[in-house]
């Protein structure tokens, strides 16, 4: 597909989504069969409840960029998001004993991924490096046998961000290269952070380092014995915005510090719409669906948990779209 034909979708896409006039319209819908209305109007009309409409949504986003981005990295990337979604789900399905829900069909067949770990733990997931999904998955059933805590999240995590650093590495687009690096650093500084104010977790995290970023594995690993001092004078070498979330979570303000990421990230997104490449178009978009499948949970749940409308439109941020 031309450059220009698949930038010219992207913006017909980007124009069809959720902006912050049709947010503040479902929120102010008072009753289910409005919000059903708008969702269907704005391209949720699959599924009964909003997740199985969201998992449908991003199914037919999938498709679409995995069809229109040039880049294999890229292509490889998505497939990547979507199969460690899935993974991610079945562990806690098996392990916790969780409803499984509705899955991304991605790279992987759910039910064959299922049959696979229930049977031998072995898992060939191409173009995935397998033995990397093997070991993440060995290490889940070995933490829960040994009543280590639940290590699902860090543990895929850290198997699936350290296959998209690879590709990254690879990759021609400047998007996804900060992305990767940015993505390793902050999950690696929230658990550090997370295990200084609550030692109990360190076993947890041995499982969770992310190799790849602004430092090494072994490096973080170090960074968990350090006086505070010693830490806060390497903090104090990084970005303003590094600096700034490493104040917020080294005290325990979690919530503070995901905002502030989140707040930049989607600036920095917001910043790729104006990209002649069609393949960091294409990449952004994707992170903004991501946005707003966000941003319609919590409307929706919101909602139900009764918090009231006034509240929902003041946390309402400016919209990709």
């Amino acid at each position: 597909m031309s450059n220009y034909y698949a930038i010219s979708r992207i913006e017909a896409l980007e124009n069809a989504m959720f902006s912050k006039a049709k947010l503040q319209a479902l929120i102010g819908a008072l009753k289910v069969e409005q919000e059903e209305k708008i969702l269907s109007e704005n391209g949720y009309k699959n599924g009964k409840s909003l997740e199985e409409k969201i998992a449908a949504n991003q199914g037919e986003t999938i498709e679409f960029l995995i069809e229109n981005c040039s880049s294999l990295e890229l292509k490889a990337f998505f497939l990547i998001k979507r199969d460690f979604t899935a993974l991610k789900r079945i562990l806690k399905s098996i392990l916790l004993d969780t409803p499984l829900g509705q899955l991304p069909q991605g790279n992987i067949k759910v039910e064959e991924l299922k049959e696979k770990i229930l049977k031998n733990f072995i898992i060939t997931i191409e173009p995935l490096n397998s033995k990397l999904v093997e070991v993440c998955v060995a290490e889940c059933f070995d933490a829960y046998e040994k009543h280590i805590g639940n290590i699902i999240d860090i543990r895929v995590d850290k198997a699936q961000f350290e296959m998209v650093d690879i590709l990254a590495k690879k990759s021609k687009v400047p998007l996804f290269q900060e992305y990767a690096k940015r993505e390793i650093f902050y999950k690696n500084l929230k658990m550090l952070c997370r295990v200084r104010l609550e030692p109990t977790f360190k076993k947890v995290c041995e499982y969770g380092w992310i190799e790849g970023g602004h430092f090494s594995q072994f490096e973080w690993q170090k960074f968990v014995d350090y006086d505070e001092s010693k830490l806060d004078k390497i903090f104090e070498m990084q970005t303003l915005h590094i600096k700034e979330s490493y104040v917020l979570m080294k005290v325990g303000k979690f919530k503070p510090f995901e905002r502030a990421v989140e707040a930049e990230w989607e600036e920095r997104v917001r910043q790729s719409k104006l990209s002649s490449s069609s393949d960091e178009k294409i990449l952004a978009y994707s992170f903004a669906k991501e946005f707003e499948y966000r941003s319609l949970k919590r409307v929706i749940i919101g909602k139900r948990m009764g918090v009231s409308h006034e509240t929902l439109l003041k946390n309402l941020r400016g919209q990709y779209a």
